[in-house]
């Protein structure tokens, strides 16, 4: 039977889409006041793989990625993800959305009913406001073996974390670089994102080596033992003892 283990920690890392670079500001600042200093910032990258987010993004999109310095316990994802949905809509523009009055065809009479000639009219009414994003954030974490994203759609390759949001194995770590699988998206395929996430990588490795030379936090005389812990508190104990009895004496005489 395999020993259960406290996991170690991991980098914690952002993929941002974006158009505007204010836009790309003003979540940075939001997610420091939150997730703490950024470590690593990547080049600016033509995010042009797909039209999918030029509808609500806009045209001419940009990709850029962020690493933070501190690290974060894996089971953190859920809520990080939640964190960033909550952030693009802080994020989100107001936009004035119409439609246009329609008219249907002729609906088919009977013959008792006689021919109809009018036309039926239907008006949305309008305008009215929706918001769309102003940038997509992708949070997840990387290690020494994988990377990891946090995503709100499930597939046959995508574990569940909890709270909704379930998990990715984007990239493997093999023949010393970080290697796509099958269903990793064309972007994180690139030569340029995969030598980003190598260079977070060294990164993370410089921290995990730091905190094993560290080992575990100790006092200067070593961890108490349970009969070190026990024999204090009965200490303790005693002494309040011995109070308490030496005020009762003093009010008896």
């Amino acid at each position: 039977m395999g020993k259960i283990r406290k996991c170690r920690p991991v980098k914690l890392i952002c993929g941002f889409i974006y158009s505007k670079e204010t836009s790309l500001a003003k979540a940075k600042r939001l997610l420091e006041l939150r997730l703490g200093k950024i470590d690593f910032q990547s080049r600016e990258f033509p995010f042009d793989y797909t039209g999918y987010y030029e509808n609500e993004l806009g045209s001419n999109l940009k990709r850029r990625f962020l690493a933070f310095k501190k690290l974060i316990n894996p089971d953190a994802l859920p809520a990080i993800k939640a964190f960033t949905n909550r952030v693009e809509d802080k994020l989100a523009l107001s936009c004035t959305k119409y439609q246009e009055p329609r008219t249907m065809n002729q609906e088919p009479r009977t013959m008792d009913q006689g021919p109809r000639t009018e036309l039926a009219w239907y008006v949305v009414r309008g305008p009215w406001s929706v918001k769309k994003r102003s940038i997509n954030i992708d949070p997840g974490y990387l290690d020494m073996a994988k990377l990891v994203l946090a995503t709100t759609k499930d597939f046959c390759h995508r574990i569940y974390l909890g709270s909704g949001i379930f998990g990715e194995v984007t990239l493997v770590y093999r023949k010393d670089s970080f290697q796509p699988w099958e269903w990793t998206y064309p972007d994180y395929r690139s030569r340029e994102y995969i030598e980003t996430f190598n260079r977070i990588r060294e990164i993370y490795r410089a921290q995990d080596q730091k905190i094993k030379n560290q080992g575990p936090r100790t006092t200067d005389h070593g961890p108490r033992t349970k009969d070190q812990v026990s024999h204090k508190t009965q200490g303790h104990r005693s002494q309040r003892f011995v109070r308490r009895s030496a005020f009762c004496v003093r009010r008896s005489a």
